[in-house]
């Protein structure tokens, strides 16, 4: 916070306008307030109060921005990881497991051993 108090000020609807238009259009101010209460991915925009007022500085906004997106980047590594851990055995784990499977079914007589 002590940072951001020596930062250039902006209101919320200031910081609107700093805000790059990506779809287009501006955002909305309860968008950003959702990122002062709320926060996003975890992550909160840094403020501080004059009063009733919300305050928070362009810096602050890059700042948070760089942060969503790390917090993004570490959310999607994780899922691929989990995804990549989910797949099961592979071919060789496969092929052993049916061996060992077919191997005791001959033990117990009920496959034919092949010639």
């Amino acid at each position: 916070m002590q940072q951001v108090m020596r930062e250039t000020p902006l209101t919320i609807k200031e910081a609107l306008k700093v805000i790059p238009k990506i779809t287009g259009r501006r955002m909305h101010y309860s968008g950003v307030y959702r990122w002062v209460t709320q926060g996003l991915c975890g992550v909160r925009l840094e403020t501080w109060r004059a009063g009733t007022v919300i305050v928070t500085s362009e810096e602050a906004l890059w700042r948070f921005f760089d942060r969503v997106t790390t917090a993004q980047d570490r959310q999607r590594d994780k899922a691929q990881r989990t995804r990549k851990a989910d797949k099961g055995p592979g071919e060789a784990e496969r092929r052993k497991s049916r061996e060992a499977a077919r191997r005791n079914l001959e033990a117990c007589g009920v496959l034919r051993r092949s010639a």
